[in-house]
């Protein structure tokens, strides 16, 4: 474990199920972070899981750099489990995707120990824009399916249909 994951830069999270943690900040914020299996869009999505945090009452909070570690962990420990993909997400709903998507690639590129591989696309749909990131452990089998399977998810029409 990196020493940047040590309980004295980052918040003790709890399982609150499975693939939920929750974990509250020095100011009293509570963060769900969770993981959703994604086999549901078919077939090609077997073991790739998109993956999300948030305030629990969506609060508005300044940078905390011990939830970035915490997300960091959580993320680390899903990886050191299993060698499943995940797919990151960032939508335009509310006009702060790329500064969402900016701030994942600066905690993907300080984290990574060069056991993952990412790859990123922007989707563009007639009502929103989408930055989305591919992330697959080094040792997964199935790389080239969650490949595929991200090229779909990348695809506008996924969006639409």
């Amino acid at each position: 474990m990196r020493e940047e994951f040590g309980l004295q830069h980052r918040y003790d999270s709890s399982i609150d199920g499975e693939l939920r943690y929750s974990f509250i900040t020095d100011t009293g914020i509570r963060y769900i972070a969770y993981f959703l299996d994604m086999s549901c869009y078919g077939d090609v999505f077997q073991n790739i899981y998109t993956f999300n945090f948030e305030s629990e009452h969506n609060t508005r909070t300044h940078y905390d750099f011990k939830v970035a570690n915490t997300i960091a962990f959580i993320i680390d420990k899903f990886f050191t489990v299993n060698t499943n993909s995940l797919i990151f997400v960032c939508d335009s709903m509310d006009e702060s995707h790329m500064g969402r998507h900016r701030l994942f690639n600066k905690w993907f590129c300080k984290y990574n120990d060069g056991s993952l591989e990412k790859s990123d696309k922007v989707v563009t749909t007639k009502d929103y824009t989408i930055c989305t990131s591919l992330i697959t452990h080094n040792a997964n089998p199935n790389k080239a399916l969650a490949i595929m399977a991200f090229e779909q998810q990348a695809n506008p029409s996924f969006y639409t249909e």
